[in-house]
């Protein structure tokens, strides 16, 4: 008999996991595109972490979309747990490990009859389940941070005059931000939809632009966005680097109705 290196259970010789176990990771393996999908949400871009924000002095930002900075982190380690098990798994027992985080834990799906015969297969489980349980925290706990780029405050430094190198530092649903440097305050707002309005090189499948796009307070329907869609308001575009055809959020904030001048006017009289 061995222990099982989950529960510590007498099991089969040769077995080091047991059936619960081996339950517990073909369903966690087995759901790892939804785990992403629901990181979405938060993160504005799945199965991949968005490019760092921020960017040369004065406030230069670089483009992408604001993210939750939580979150990034935790889908990073979710990845990270799940292709370098993969790799450890296909190096020990053969076969080559893919480099897609999907495609990692199909690989170690197809393979849990080796898993549960390797005296790491305890370790493989809780770490990845514990990955997990991050990630999907981090998508129901309120107001996470958001990165909103390089401050930019002109302050003196040295008898001199220098841009503030720090980062904005917000919450959703916030109107201000502050520098985490110099603790100068910005709008959020106007961050996020400057951010948001240069993120063509952001491409996802709509339905997930127009969640991102109502988790800064922009509201659209993707009902009337997909008739936009329909009608050639807005097209689809191509991801270069990845070949995934979508829309980005600057189209449809492009495609947006515009406050008419009359209804501007009569707001300015009231």
């Amino acid at each position: 008999m061995t222990e099982c290196t989950h529960c510590s259970a007498d099991l089969p010789e040769g077995l080091t996991l047991c059936n619960q176990g081996a339950d517990d990771l073909r369903r966690i393996l087995g759901r790892v595109r939804d785990t992403l999908n629901t990181a979405g949400g938060t993160l504005t871009n799945t199965a991949a972490a968005p490019e760092p924000i921020g960017g040369g002095g004065g406030g230069q930002e670089a483009p992408g979309l604001p993210y939750s900075h939580d979150m990034s982190i935790y889908v990073g380690e979710y990845q990270d747990a799940i292709r370098r098990w993969c790799t450890l798994l296909a190096n020990h027992y053969g076969g080559t490990a893919p480099r897609d985080t999907i495609a990692a834990a199909r690989f170690m799906f197809d393979r849990i009859g080796i898993i549960r015969g390797d005296e790491a297969a305890g370790d493989l489980l809780n770490e990845i389940r514990a990955a997990e349980r991050s990630v999907i925290n981090a998508a129901d706990r309120q107001a996470p941070k958001l990165l909103l780029g390089e401050c930019g405050t002109l302050q003196w430094v040295d008898d001199r005059i220098e841009p503030c190198a720090g980062q904005i530092i917000g919450r959703e649903g916030d109107d201000q931000a502050k520098c985490d440097t110099c603790r100068s305050t910005h709008s959020a707002r106007e961050r996020i939809e400057a951010k948001i309005s240069r993120a063509w090189h952001v491409v996802a499948p709509l339905r997930q632009v127009v969640h991102a796009l109502k988790a800064y307070g922009i509201h659209v329907k993707y009902d009337t966005a997909k008739s936009w869609a329909r009608r050639g308001k807005i097209g689809p575009v191509c991801d270069i680097n990845t070949g995934t055809e979508g829309y980005t959020p600057a189209a449809v904030l492009n495609a947006m109705p515009k406050p008419s001048t009359s209804t501007l006017q009569h707001a300015s009289l009231k």
